[in-house]
């Protein structure tokens, strides 16, 4: 319960900042961004883009709601998790912990690679979300699932434009 109470206290300043959330069982975020990569292989490509978009539902009983949907040209999916703020890493491929700051964090293992996301809460409806990806040791490229045949696929020149986080009223 200690280790959960940066959360409570984040919650508390967002809801101290906007009255609204003191009548709310939680806070509601949402992040957009896109990521443009090159792809290697197979039928290569410069300049993919996906747009990812993520819907978080921050809940005073240590959990966190998610909704992804990620659009790549005419294809797109979305996925929809309940996640215990810093559960253990069986839960999924990634895993939502507090830092100071008013921040959470995810960090996501892929197999070359991992993504880190942190989102910031400012005040009331303000919010910052910071998305990097490193290259595991000995690794020159990223794999990622292709969202057109569900198969594997190589990138490069990883890069992510058009941020965007907003705390829902």
């Amino acid at each position: 319960m200690r280790r959960h109470a940066p959360l409570l206290g984040a919650l508390a300043a967002l809801w101290a900042a906007a009255p609204a959330f003191a009548q709310s069982d939680g806070v509601t975020i949402s992040a957009t961004y896109t990521l443009v990569m090159d792809r290697l292989r197979p039928d290569p490509r410069p300049d993919v883009r996906t747009v990812q978009s993520l819907v978080l539902r921050l809940s005073g009983v240590r959990r966190v709601d998610e909704n992804w949907q990620a659009r790549s040209g005419r294809f797109s999916s979305e996925t929809r998790r309940v996640r215990a703020i810093g559960g253990s890493a069986q839960e999924g491929r990634g895993v939502w912990r507090v830092l100071p700051g008013n921040r959470i964090q995810r960090q996501v293992q892929h197999p070359q690679s991992v993504t880190t996301l942190t989102i910031m809460v400012d005040r009331g409806d303000r919010c910052v979300l910071d998305v990097t990806s490193a290259l595991k040791p000995g690794f020159s490229e990223y794999k990622f699932r292709r969202q057109s045949t569900g198969g594997m696929g190589y990138f490069a020149n990883r890069r992510v434009v058009d941020v965007a986080c907003t705390v829902v009223k």
